[in-house]
């Protein structure tokens, strides 16, 4: 997954998927939680920041081929490889080390074809 530093991974997936979105990932009810985390006021829980950056790792994977509306529209879309759930829902109700594979794997078949 990226190593970068927090607040640019939040500030990337805020551009890309809206505050509301970013905050469900992290976990948290308002997207003034998420702002203070782009600005590097506050920082995620362990957790929350392990969210994030698989988000930002799929993201990063559509972004190589599709514009970011199409990869917002992946991530709010049912997939049919995560058991027709939307990758927002998977990444923000799982434990990242156990979908990786399969959120990664999937955001890979989507610029596959």
């Amino acid at each position: 997954m990226y190593t970068g530093d927090t607040k640019t991974i939040v500030a990337n997936l805020i551009e890309i998927l809206g505050a509301a979105a970013v905050a469900a990932l992290g976990g948290v009810d308002r997207a003034s939680i998420v702002a203070s985390w782009a600005h590097g006021q506050e920082i995620p829980g362990a957790d929350a920041e392990s969210r994030l950056r698989l988000a930002y790792a799929a993201a990063e994977i559509l972004r190589e081929r599709l514009p970011d509306n199409v990869v917002r529209n992946w991530f709010f879309g049912a997939n049919h490889l995560l058991h027709d759930e939307m990758p927002l829902a998977e990444i923000a109700g799982g434990r990242p080390a156990e979908i990786e594979d399969a959120v990664l794997g999937a955001a890979q078949a989507m610029i596959s074809h």
